[in-house]
C-alpha cells in the first residue's frame, strides 16, 4: 500500500504535540524536582490547602512568577492531594497544547504545513524546551501565553482580548511581559501611522487601544498591591520600586528582631509577651508598637511562641563534648600552640622591646629617641634611592618616597618627599619641619622634571588625544567582553540555539521586514525580536532565557532556508561569512569540544550541500536536504538535551536515588510540631506533609522584599504561621546553636554512593555531605540516634538532641 505524503499534510499540526507529549510522559516517570521547581510545588500545595478549607490565598506569599497556572493544579491537588507527578503531567499538557498554537501562528506566516511543522520541530525539540517539559517551572506556562498573544494579535481579534492575554503573560512571567511592553508601545503607533498619516483618529485610536491594551494588566497590579485578591508577585514588587528602603523604620525594626519571622526564637520570647509583662519596659513596648503598626500579622507568630514559651526552658545536657574527635584535636593543637609560646627564645622576646611606652621612659627621652629612628630611617631611604639610581639611570628621573613619622610631643603624621637627584643633608632638627615654601619649591622642581621625563610626549599631547585614548580603551574593553559573551557557550550555542543559525535567523527577518513593512503582523514579530534579543545580550544572562525566543528564531531559519532554494548566493554568503565566527565559539568550550566541532563540520557540511544544489537549480534536493538538516539538527539538540539527563540529570538521580529522592518516604519521619536542622530539601518535606504554617517568609516580612508601608497590601493580614521548623546551617558540633535555634533534631541525608560527592545538592559547597561524614561517625554524647532508615543508595539519619530535664 503506497503511502501519499499528501493525505499526512492534515495531521502535521498534530505531529509535534504528539511527539512532545509522549517525550514528556515518559520522561515524567524519571521526576527528580529540585531548586525553583520546589518553591512553585509548595505555593501550590498551600493555595490547594486553602481552597479545601473555603478561603482564598491573596495575602500569602505564592505569588513568585505568577499564580494562576499553580491555581489550576492546585484544583487538581484537592482530589489527588499533593502530587508531583499530577503537577508535571499538567506542565506536559500545556507544553503540547503550545506546540499546536505554536504551529497556527507558523502557518499564518508560511502559508505551508510542512514548512509550519518543521519550525515547530525545530522550537520544540530544542535543549530547554524538552529539559522543562517534565518539570514544574514556569516557562511552558509562560511559553503558553506569550504564543497566544501573538496568535491573538496577529489574527486581529479584539484589543480587550489582547488585553487579557497580555496581563496572562504579565502573570505567567512578568520580565516577559516587561520585554513585551516597549515592543507593543512601539509597534501600535507605527501601524496606526501607517493606516491614517498622522490625524486626529490616529492619536485617538493609539490611545483607545492603549488603554483597552494594558489596563487589564493595571488592573491585575492594582489587585495585588492595594487588596487581597492577588497575591504579591516579589519580582514584580521590585521590578516596580515598590519595596521599602533600607532607612524604612518597619524593615529597620523586623531586621533588629529577625528571629521573630524564623530566626532566633530564643530573643523573640523575651520581646514578644503579653503587654503585663512589659508594660514597665517603655523601650522595649515602644519598638514593638512601631512593629506592631506596620506589620499586622504578628498574632500567629504570638500564638506560636506562646506555645513554645509554655514548655520549660531548655538546656542542652552537656556543653562539653568529650567524645567529638574533632574538639580533641582542636585541643591538641591549642596545648601545642601554648607551648609553643612558652618555649621562644627569651632574646627574640627582648628584641622586641622597643622603650616607647609611658610607664617605662619620660616623654622627654621619648621624643629624642624617635626623633634619632627618623633620622636613621631617613638616612636608609637616600642610601636605597641613591643605589637606584646607579643601578637604572633609564627609569624616571622624579621618584617619590613618603615617609611616615609618629610621635606624640612633635608634629604628628607628616609626609617627607624626596627626589631621586637632590642630595639632601638629613639632620634630627629637620625631620618632620620642612616649611611650606620648602614644600612648593620642591613640587615645583618635581613637576618640572617630571615634564624632561621619558613620558614628557604623552603629557604634551593635546587633551583630545588623551580622551580618545581613554575612551578608546574603554570601548575596546566593552567591545572585548560582549565578543566573549557572544561566543559563550552559556549564550548562543546548541544548548538555546547556535549562533550561525541566529545570524541566519536576523538576516531573514530584516529581509522580511523590507518587503512587508506594512504588515502589522511582521512589524510586531520583527520588533519583538530585536527588542528581546538586545535586552538579552544587554542584560546578564545564560541559555535558558533565550527559550521564549526560540520559535522566532525557529520561524526565520525555515523562511532563510526555503527562500534561498532557487538562489544560492542567499546561502552561501552568509554560510562563509559565518564561518570563522562559529570557528571562534570553539575557543571557549570547555566540556565538549570535540562533540561541538564535530556538529559544526556535519552541520555546515548540509548548508553547503543545499548551497550546492541551489547552484545547480535542483531545487527538489536543496528542498530535501533543508528538511534532512532540521530534522537532523532538532534530533541533535533533543539528544543532547537527553544526555545531559541520563548523565548527571533527572534521569540518572531518579534511577539512582529513586524519584524526587524518595521525598514522599523521607516526609513520614518528620513531625510538623518538631523542629530540625536538615541538610536536605525541606520544601519537599512540606510539600508532602502538608505543612502550610512553615516556610516561606511571606512578602511582607521577607526582608528585601518588604513592601512600601503606604501600600494597603502591606497592612493586610496572613493567615500562615511563618516561624519554619526546618534550619540548614554550619556549626555542627556547636550545642548553644542548636538550643538558639530551638532545634529538637538533627536529620542528615547520606549518599551510600562514593562517586556522588555532593549529594543531596541544595545550592551551597558546605551541603557537600563529606562535611557531615565525619561528625556521623563520631557524633557528640549530647545526640542520641533515634531513627537510621534504609533507602535506595542513601540513608536517613534522625538524631534527637539531649536536654535537660
Amino acid at each position: 500500500m503506497k503511502i501519499s505524503f499528501k493525505n499526512l499534510e492534515k495531521y502535521y499540526p498534530y505531529i509535534p504535540a504528539v511527539l512532545i507529549f509522549i517525550v514528556g510522559l515518559v520522561l515524567s516517570f524519571f521526576r527528580w524536582a529540585s531548586q525553583d521547581e520546589v518553591v512553585y510545588l509548595k505555593d501550590t500545595m498551600i493555595i490547594s490547602e486553602f481552597i479545601r478549607a473555603g478561603e482564598w490565598f491573596g495575602n500569602e506569599s505564592v505569588g513568585e512568577h505568577g499564580f494562576i497556572s499553580k491555581l489550576i493544579t492546585a484544583l487538581f491537588f484537592l482530589i489527588t492531594g499533593p502530587n508531583i507527578w499530577v503537577a508535571t503531567f499538567f506542565n506536559i499538557i500545556l507544553a503540547s497544547i503550545t506546540a499546536f498554537i505554536m504551529h497556527k501562528v507558523f502557518y499564518h506566516f508560511t502559508k505551508n504545513n510542512l514548512y509550519a511543522m518543521l519550525a515547530v520541530i525545530l522550537a520544540v525539540f530544542s535543549y530547554y524546551y524538552v529539559a522543562v517539559v517534565p518539570k514544574y517551572l514556569r516557562d511552558i506556562p509562560v511559553m503558553f501565553a506569550l504564543l497566544l498573544f501573538i496568535y491573538a494579535l496577529i489574527k486581529e481579534k479584539p484589543f480587550w482580548l489582547l488585553g487579557l492575554l497580555f496581563m496572562l503573560v504579565l502573570d505567567a512571567k512578568e520580565y516577559i511581559a516587561v520585554i513585551l511592553t516597549p515592543v507593543l508601545l512601539i509597534w501600535l503607533p507605527l501601524v496606526e501611522y501607517q493606516k491614517n498619516k498622522f490625524s486626529f483618529k490616529t492619536i485617538w485610536n493609539i490611545g483607545y487601544k492603549s488603554v483597552l491594551l494594558f489596563a487589564p494588566a493595571i488592573i491585575f497590579l492594582y489587585l495585588m498591591f492595594f487588596t487581597s485578591v492577588v497575591p504579591v508577585n516579589n519580582f514584580m514588587s521590585a521590578f516596580l520600586k515598590l519595596t521599602a528602603t533600607e532607612n524604612n523604620v518597619a524593615k529597620v525594626a523586623l531586621d533588629k528582631q529577625k528571629l521573630s519571622f524564623g530566626t532566633d526564637t530564643s530573643k523573640v520570647i523575651s520581646t514578644i509577651k503579653i503587654e503585663t509583662e512589659i508594660i514597665n519596659e517603655d523601650s522595649i513596648k515602644a519598638k514593638q508598637i512601631k512593629t506592631a503598626n506596620y506589620v499586622r500579622n504578628l498574632e500567629p507568630v504570638k500564638k506560636s511562641l506562646a506555645k513554645r514559651e509554655a514548655q520549660p526552658k531548655r538546656k542542652i545536657k552537656t556543653t562539653e563534648i568529650k567524645k567529638n574527635d574533632i574538639v580533641k584535636k582542636t585541643n591538641i593543637v591549642d596545648k601545642n600552640v601554648a607551648s609553643t609560646k612558652k618555649s621562644k627564645p627569651k632574646e627574640k622576646l627582648e628584641f622586641k622591646k622597643i622603650p616607647t611606652s609611658k610607664k617605662d621612659i619620660s616623654k622627654k627621652d621619648n621624643k629624642i629617641d624617635k626623633e634619632k629612628i627618623l633620622v636613621k630611617n631617613e638616612q636608609q631611604n637616600i642610601d636605597t634611592l641613591n643605589t637606584e639610581k646607579l643601578q637604572d639611570s633609564s627609569k624616571l628621573s622624579l621618584v617619590k618616597k613618603e615617609t611616615k613619622a609618629e610621635a606624640k610631643t612633635v608634629d604628628n603624621k607628616q609626609k617627607v618627599k624626596k627626589n631621586d637627584t637632590l642630595n639632601v643633608d638629613v639632620s634630627s632638627q629637620s625631620i618632620g619641619k620642612v616649611d611650606e615654601d620648602n614644600e612648593e619649591n620642591l613640587k615645583e622642581e618635581n613637576f618640572a622634571k617630571l615634564k624632561m621625563s621619558s613620558d614628557s610626549l604623552r603629557a604634551e599631547r593635546s587633551e583630545f588625544v588623551n580622551l580618545l585614548e581613554y575612551y578608546g580603551i574603554s570601548i575596546l574593553n566593552i567591545l572585548i567582553v560582549y565578543g566573549q559573551k557572544m561566543l559563550s557557550p552559556r549564550t548562543f550555542s546548541y544548548m538555546s540555539f547556535p549562533l550561525y543559525l541566529i545570524i541566519f535567523s536576523l538576516i531573514a527577518c530584516i529581509a522580511l521586514l523590507i518587503k512587508n513593512f506594512k504588515r502589522p503582523d511582521i512589524l510586531f514579530i520583527s520588533i519583538y525580536l530585536f527588542m528581546y534579543l538586545a535586552v538579552y545580550l544587554i542584560r546578564p544572562s545564560h541559555a535558558r532565557y533565550l527559550l521564549h525566543l526560540v520559535p522566532i528564531f525557529s520561524l526565520f531559519v525555515i523562511y532563510f532556508l526555503l527562500d534561498s532554494l532557487d538562489n544560492y548566493k542567499r546561502i552561501l554568503i552568509p554560510v562563509l561569512i559565518t564561518m570563522p565566527i562559529t570557528a571562534a565559539t570553539l575557543y571557549y568550550e570547555i566540556t565538549m569540544p570535540v562533540v561541538k566541532l564535530v556538529a559544526h563540520i556535519f552541520f555546515y557540511s548540509l548548508l553547503l550541500l543545499i548551497s550546492y544544489f541551489a547552484y545547480k537549480h535542483n531545487k527538489l534536493w536543496a528542498k530535501r536536504t533543508s528538511i534532512a538538516f532540521i530534522l537532523l539538527l532538532s534530533f541533535f539538540s533533543f539528544g543532547s538535551s537527553m544526555m545531559q539527563s541520563i548523565t548527571s540529570g533527572q534521569i540518572i538521580k531518579s534511577l539512582t536515588f529513586g524519584q524526587n529522592n524518595e521525598y514522599k518516604e523521607i516526609a513520614k519521619y518528620f513531625d510538623k510540631n518538631k523542629t530540625y536542622w536538615f541538610n536536605g530539601d525541606s520544601y519537599l518535606i512540606q510539600f508532602y506533609n502538608k505543612d502550610i504554617n512553615q516556610g516561606i517568609l511571606p512578602w511582607n516580612i521577607r526582608g528585601s522584599n518588604l513592601l512600601k508601608e503606604w501600600l494597603p497590601k502591606s497592612n493586610l493580614e496572613t493567615k500562615l504561621n511563618y516561624i519554619p521548623n526546618f534550619y540548614f546551617h554550619n556549626g555542627l558540633s556547636r550545642p548553644d546553636l542548636m538550643a538558639k535555634y530551638n532545634t529538637d533534631y538533627i536529620a542528615l541525608i547520606y549518599s551510600t554512593k562514593p562517586d556522588l560527592k555532593t549529594f543531596p545538592y541544595v545550592g551551597t559547597p558546605n551541603a557537600n555531605q563529606e562535611t557531615f561524614k565525619e561528625f556521623l561517625l563520631t557524633s557528640p554524647e549530647w545526640l542520641e540516634l533515634e531513627k537510621k532508615v534504609e533507602l535506595k543508595n542513601k540513608e536517613l539519619y534522625i538524631y534527637k538532641i539531649k536536654y535537660e530535664e
